[in-house]
């Protein structure tokens, strides 16, 4: 079985570039993903903050 350093080298310098412009494209996408992912876990964290600073309001009232 051939490495993946062997099989990207019998590949030509424009099939090269192409792969490395989909894999980065590829990185970016993950990237973009994960960081909606966590800016929803940090809206809800905020709710729940909030939620519980009204509660604590309600209370003393």
């Amino acid at each position: 079985m051939k490495s993946q350093k062997e099989i990207i080298s019998q590949l030509s310098k424009e099939e090269q570039l192409i792969l490395q412009n989909v894999m980065t494209l590829e990185q970016t996408n993950l990237y973009i993903k994960d960081l909606k992912e966590n800016r929803s876990k940090e809206k809800e964290v905020i709710e729940n903050v909030v939620k519980l600073i009204e509660r604590e309001i309600r209370n003393e009232n």
